[in-house]
């Protein structure tokens, strides 16, 4: 198992030792457990997520903004937005 750089099924505590080499971690669904063991660079979701909506006045999007939106299809800036 060695060779798998990401994780085919879901993972537990027990199967992610089987699994040592992984840099990219797929989230099948919304109960699946997350490792953040500094080896994991790139997390990919699988499961429908609701990002909610921002009331708060937001002048400028940083990269943490979309930091788990790999996604995402579209989004509707506001006129506010003076830097991305």
């Amino acid at each position: 198992m060695e060779r798998f750089h990401f994780n085919p099924i879901p993972l537990n505590e027990y199967s992610r030792k089987l699994f040592p080499n992984i840099e990219t971690f797929h989230i099948y669904n919304k109960y699946n457990e997350i490792f953040k063991d500094g080896k994991i660079f790139k997390y990919v979701i699988w499961h429908d997520i609701n990002i909610g909506i921002n009331t708060i006045e937001v002048k400028s999007i940083g990269d943490e903004y979309f930091m788990f939106c790999y996604g995402m299809k579209e989004i509707n800036i506001p006129s506010l937005i003076s830097e991305i």
